[in-house]
């Protein structure tokens, strides 16, 4: 079986290192900027640095977060890396309470150093 990995741009992750790693596996991929690009990928990896209010934000606005969910429940593997990973949880708490993708049940909350 070939694979096929999708890298999920939303504006928030480093995509470069993220790419030439997979490439370097062999593994053919793409980078999905556009809602029209996510078809016929076997796996999607969603990068992410930043903020998770900004960054859901910026998945919604580009009508990823709807997409992302269809995919991951169609039975499509999702890798989540750094805030990516957080995105994929219900709800976080940085920059004021933000619904999350929902994948993974939980809350991404801030350390509390009392």
């Amino acid at each position: 079986m070939t694979h096929r990995v999708g890298i999920i741009d939303y504006g928030a992750g480093n995509l470069r290192s993220v790419y030439q790693a997979i490439q370097y596996l062999k593994i053919e991929v793409d980078v999905i900027s556009d809602s029209s690009s996510f078809s016929n990928f076997t796996h999607l990896i969603l990068p992410g640095v930043g903020s998770f209010r900004r960054a859901m934000l910026s998945l919604k606005v580009r009508q990823f977060d709807r997409i992302i969910r269809e995919l991951v429940n169609s039975g499509i593997p999702i890798l989540g890396i750094c805030l990516g990973m957080q995105l994929l949880a219900s709800r976080g708490s940085e920059d004021g309470e933000t619904l999350g993708l929902g994948l993974i049940s939980g809350d991404v909350d801030r350390f509390s150093f009392d």
